[in-house]
């Protein structure tokens, strides 16, 4: 195989260090959950929600805005948090954007690539 100069360090040896590898294996096994929380993050509008308002959002809030029940609100959130697109303020349980929402929600490729997917 001819490879380009830069493909050639990138595809002929390990660029990652075990820990990273770990990593990535583990980003590879959950894509599909991560990218179905997400997509309902959209759907439901959650994600516009939080990026319109200024002090967050709780559990509840986010259920009566929805009107999916706190349980669903729950999960989703909870995914959310460790796939990064939301973040939480500790002292109130109000929830709000993450950059990485934002442009899940903004980003016209991402919304394409979601949206086809």
């Amino acid at each position: 195989m001819h490879l380009f100069p830069a493909l050639r360090a990138r595809y002929t040896r390990e660029p990652f260090s075990a820990p990273e590898a770990q990593r990535r294996a583990e980003l590879i096994a959950w894509s599909p959950v991560v990218f179905e929380v997400s997509r309902l993050m959209v759907k439901f509008g959650i994600l516009s929600l939080l990026r319109d308002s200024d002090a967050g959002l709780t559990v509840e809030e986010i259920a009566e805005a929805t009107s999916l029940s706190p349980y669903a609100i729950t999960v989703l959130t909870d995914a959310s948090l460790s796939i990064g697109t939301i973040l939480v303020d500790e002292t109130t349980d109000r929830y709000s954007l993450s950059k990485t929402g934002w442009f899940l929600l903004t980003d016209e490729g991402t919304r394409v690539n979601l949206e086809f997917n």
